[in-house]
């Protein structure tokens, strides 16, 4: 499958690459892995199923996320990280009380991430970072399932979003001597990704305000010397 990159999106990749790689110590790397996503909603979040209203609770989906990374060396300490990552985001949805007719849905979105992280980094390869992601939308969908009968339904609901997502991430981790490493992350969603605001006839998309929420936890490789490790046993 071909992505399809909003220019701006990929000039900004252009632009942080450009001023990495005019330092001398950058690194280029590699990184996948598990992402635990779930929507952030109103505490009486509510949908429609089958034209009718329901409260609902949101609970966390398992996804994957993919990408690249350039680590650029501010100085023996810190380092600054934008990423260019393919994420998957949404979760699941249930109906929270009984009702005559109801279903469950799985929210499924696609989105190119683009991260840039400023961290800190410890003795023993050990580091933490933080730092804002910035989301283009590529794909969303609902899959509901009725309670009872099992019939799926599959919605295309891409223009029913924000194109547009913004988060915050909090990161530790962990650079082997081999250049092989585990990242951990929180990434806060700020913004409402969800266009109808408090109108959920766009039927079965949830009413309100919706952010998106995640844990991702992936490994990666650093390509070329682990100076990081090394600039670590020097700062000693």
């Amino acid at each position: 499958m071909v992505l399809s990159i909003p220019k701006k999106l990929l000039a900004a990749i252009l632009v942080a690459g450009s001023l990495s790689t005019a330092h001398a110590q950058v690194q280029f790397g590699i990184k996948g892995g598990l992402t635990i996503a779930e929507l952030l909603a109103g505490k009486n979040q509510t949908t429609l199923i089958r034209t009718y209203p329901q409260t609902v609770q949101n609970t966390p989906r398992t996804n994957i996320n993919v990408g690249f990374f350039l680590d650029a060396k501010i100085n023996k300490r810190w380092s600054v990280q934008p990423e260019l990552m393919y994420n998957n985001q949404g979760g699941y949805s249930k109906p929270s009380q009984l009702y005559q007719s109801s279903a469950n849905e799985t929210y499924k979105f696609n989105y190119v991430a683009l991260p840039v992280l400023l961290k800190y980094h410890t003795t023993y390869g050990l580091y933490v970072g933080t730092g804002p992601m910035v989301s283009y939308l590529l794909k969303a969908k609902i899959w509901e399932v009725g309670v009872g009968d099992a019939h799926t339904v599959k919605y295309s609901v891409t223009s029913d979003y924000n194109k547009i997502d913004a988060s915050w991430a909090l990161a530790v981790g962990y650079v082997s001597p081999i250049n092989l490493g585990l990242d951990v992350r929180y990434n806060y969603g700020l913004t409402n990704i969800n266009k109808s605001g408090t109108d959920a006839s766009t039927y079965p998309k949830q009413n309100g305000t919706v952010r998106n929420s995640s844990v991702q936890i992936g490994i990666f490789y650093i390509f070329g010397k682990n100076k990081l490790a090394s600039q670590s046993k020097s700062a000693e």
